[in-house]
Protein backbone atom coordinates (compact mmCIF):
# COMPACT_ATOMS: atom_id res chain seq x y z
CA UNK A 1 0.00 0.00 0.00
CA UNK A 2 3.01 2.34 0.58
CA UNK A 3 4.34 1.32 -2.62
CA UNK A 4 1.06 2.85 -4.39
CA UNK A 5 1.10 6.31 -2.30
CA UNK A 6 4.56 6.80 -3.34
CA UNK A 7 3.72 6.18 -6.63
CA UNK A 8 1.13 8.65 -6.64
CA UNK A 9 2.92 11.08 -4.85
CA UNK A 10 5.55 11.20 -7.24
CA UNK A 11 3.50 11.03 -10.28
CA UNK A 12 2.32 14.57 -10.94
CA UNK A 13 6.28 15.86 -10.02
CA UNK A 14 7.26 13.74 -13.00
CA UNK A 15 4.22 15.19 -14.86
CA UNK A 16 5.40 18.42 -14.06
CA UNK A 17 9.46 18.18 -14.65
CA UNK A 18 8.54 16.21 -18.11
CA UNK A 19 5.79 19.25 -18.98
CA UNK A 20 8.28 21.74 -18.35
CA UNK A 21 10.86 20.05 -20.90
CA UNK A 22 11.25 23.26 -23.83
CA UNK A 23 13.94 21.65 -26.20
CA UNK A 24 12.53 24.20 -28.67
CA UNK A 25 13.03 27.42 -26.29
CA UNK A 26 16.47 29.64 -27.39
CA UNK A 27 19.49 29.56 -24.65
CA UNK A 28 20.06 32.78 -23.09
CA UNK A 29 23.22 34.67 -24.07
CA UNK A 30 26.04 33.59 -21.17
CA UNK A 31 27.03 36.32 -18.13
CA UNK A 32 29.34 38.70 -19.25
CA UNK A 33 32.98 37.48 -18.16
CA UNK A 34 34.82 40.91 -17.53
CA UNK A 35 34.01 44.78 -17.70
CA UNK A 36 36.48 44.88 -20.64
CA UNK A 37 34.60 42.26 -22.65
CA UNK A 38 31.33 43.83 -21.88
CA UNK A 39 32.54 47.48 -22.72
CA UNK A 40 34.28 46.21 -26.00
CA UNK A 41 31.29 44.79 -27.02
CA UNK A 42 29.09 47.83 -26.64
CA UNK A 43 31.59 50.10 -28.32
CA UNK A 44 29.67 51.35 -31.72
CA UNK A 45 26.79 49.31 -31.60
CA UNK A 46 22.92 49.66 -31.53
CA UNK A 47 20.92 48.17 -29.86
CA UNK A 48 17.00 47.87 -30.06
CA UNK A 49 14.67 45.45 -28.01
CA UNK A 50 13.97 42.08 -29.48
CA UNK A 51 11.79 41.32 -26.41
CA UNK A 52 10.75 41.82 -23.01
CA UNK A 53 10.49 39.39 -19.87
CA UNK A 54 10.20 39.21 -16.54
CA UNK A 55 12.15 36.19 -14.01
CA UNK A 56 10.06 33.28 -13.53
CA UNK A 57 9.67 31.32 -10.58
CA UNK A 58 11.47 28.36 -11.06
CA UNK A 59 15.30 27.81 -11.12
CA UNK A 60 16.69 24.34 -13.26
CA UNK A 61 20.12 24.06 -13.17
CA UNK A 62 21.30 26.80 -11.94
CA UNK A 63 19.44 29.29 -14.56
CA UNK A 64 16.28 31.11 -13.66
CA UNK A 65 13.38 30.90 -16.17
CA UNK A 66 12.13 34.28 -18.05
CA UNK A 67 8.51 34.48 -18.58
CA UNK A 68 8.30 36.56 -21.88
CA UNK A 69 5.53 38.97 -22.35
CA UNK A 70 3.25 38.38 -24.75
CA UNK A 71 0.74 41.26 -25.64
CA UNK A 72 -1.45 38.73 -27.68
CA UNK A 73 -2.09 37.07 -24.78
CA UNK A 74 -4.18 38.56 -22.06
CA UNK A 75 -1.95 40.57 -20.61
CA UNK A 76 -2.74 43.84 -18.34
CA UNK A 77 -3.15 47.14 -20.04
CA UNK A 78 0.32 48.55 -18.18
CA UNK A 79 2.30 45.75 -19.50
CA UNK A 80 0.97 46.26 -23.06
CA UNK A 81 1.96 50.15 -22.75
CA UNK A 82 5.16 49.53 -21.56
CA UNK A 83 5.69 46.49 -24.46
CA UNK A 84 4.98 48.84 -26.93
CA UNK A 85 6.95 51.94 -25.50
CA UNK A 86 10.20 49.40 -25.20
CA UNK A 87 9.77 48.78 -28.94
CA UNK A 88 10.31 51.91 -29.76
CA UNK A 89 13.51 51.99 -27.17
CA UNK A 90 16.65 51.90 -28.81
CA UNK A 91 20.05 52.89 -27.39
CA UNK A 92 22.99 53.33 -30.26
CA UNK A 93 26.44 53.46 -28.36
CA UNK A 94 29.71 55.15 -29.72
CA UNK A 95 33.10 53.95 -29.97
CA UNK A 96 33.79 57.05 -26.72
CA UNK A 97 31.23 56.16 -24.52
CA UNK A 98 28.75 58.82 -25.87
CA UNK A 99 25.09 57.54 -26.51
CA UNK A 100 21.85 57.99 -28.28
CA UNK A 101 18.91 57.18 -26.47
CA UNK A 102 15.75 57.08 -28.64
CA UNK A 103 12.80 56.62 -26.76
CA UNK A 104 8.89 57.44 -27.31
CA UNK A 105 9.80 59.21 -30.67
CA UNK A 106 12.63 61.39 -29.30
CA UNK A 107 16.35 61.49 -28.98
CA UNK A 108 18.89 61.94 -25.86
CA UNK A 109 22.19 62.69 -25.77
CA UNK A 110 24.66 61.58 -22.99
CA UNK A 111 27.14 59.49 -22.14
CA UNK A 112 27.21 55.66 -20.41
CA UNK A 113 30.05 53.77 -18.24
CA UNK A 114 30.23 50.06 -17.61
CA UNK A 115 31.32 49.04 -14.15
CA UNK A 116 30.87 46.37 -11.70
CA UNK A 117 30.61 48.63 -8.84
CA UNK A 118 27.55 48.30 -6.94
CA UNK A 119 26.05 51.15 -5.35
CA UNK A 120 24.38 50.94 -1.84
CA UNK A 121 21.22 48.57 -2.80
CA UNK A 122 22.37 46.92 -6.17
CA UNK A 123 23.30 43.26 -6.53
CA UNK A 124 26.68 42.62 -7.86
CA UNK A 125 27.00 42.48 -11.42
CA UNK A 126 28.23 44.36 -14.33
CA UNK A 127 26.34 47.39 -15.23
CA UNK A 128 25.37 49.53 -18.23
CA UNK A 129 25.28 52.86 -16.96
CA UNK A 130 23.23 55.46 -19.28
CA UNK A 131 23.21 59.28 -18.31
CA UNK A 132 21.28 62.28 -19.75
CA UNK A 133 19.06 65.41 -19.37
CA UNK A 134 16.07 63.65 -19.68
CA UNK A 135 12.61 66.25 -19.80
CA UNK A 136 10.74 64.26 -17.45
CA UNK A 137 13.12 65.61 -14.85
CA UNK A 138 12.57 69.32 -15.95
CA UNK A 139 10.82 71.76 -13.06
CA UNK A 140 9.00 74.95 -13.90
CA UNK A 141 10.63 75.53 -16.82
CA UNK A 142 14.26 74.43 -15.77
CA UNK A 143 16.77 72.88 -17.94
CA UNK A 144 16.23 69.46 -17.74
CA UNK A 145 18.48 67.27 -14.78
CA UNK A 146 20.98 65.02 -16.02
CA UNK A 147 19.68 61.41 -14.98
CA UNK A 148 21.80 57.93 -15.02
CA UNK A 149 19.84 54.84 -15.84
CA UNK A 150 21.24 51.74 -14.37
CA UNK A 151 21.20 48.42 -16.12
CA UNK A 152 22.13 45.06 -15.39
CA UNK A 153 23.92 43.31 -17.38
CA UNK A 154 22.36 39.96 -17.55
CA UNK A 155 24.30 38.22 -20.64
CA UNK A 156 26.23 38.82 -24.07
CA UNK A 157 26.40 37.02 -26.87
CA UNK A 158 28.06 37.39 -30.32
CA UNK A 159 24.29 39.42 -31.16
CA UNK A 160 22.55 39.64 -28.36
CA UNK A 161 22.68 41.47 -25.15
CA UNK A 162 20.46 40.51 -21.90
CA UNK A 163 19.68 43.16 -19.72
CA UNK A 164 17.51 43.69 -16.62
CA UNK A 165 16.29 47.36 -16.68
CA UNK A 166 15.79 49.77 -13.39
CA UNK A 167 11.48 49.29 -14.21
CA UNK A 168 9.34 46.52 -12.08
CA UNK A 169 5.92 45.99 -12.94
CA UNK A 170 3.57 44.50 -9.66
CA UNK A 171 6.94 44.00 -8.12
CA UNK A 172 8.63 41.97 -11.10
CA UNK A 173 11.52 43.07 -12.68
CA UNK A 174 11.59 44.01 -16.13
CA UNK A 175 14.26 42.27 -18.54
CA UNK A 176 14.89 43.11 -22.31
CA UNK A 177 16.90 40.84 -24.77
CA UNK A 178 18.38 43.53 -26.77
CA UNK A 179 19.89 42.73 -30.28
CA UNK A 180 22.49 44.11 -32.18
CA UNK A 181 20.72 46.26 -35.28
Amino acid sequence: MNFVKTILCLLPAGMLLIGCKDEGTKALPPAPSSVAQTLAWLQGRTLTVQKAGFYGALTVNNNTTINWIDTTDKAEPLVKETVRELGNWNLRLGTDSSIVVNSKGDSYTGYYKVDDQPQEGETPGIRLRVTYPDPTFSFGGSEPMEVTYTYLVKGIDAKEMLLELPREINRQKLLALMEVR
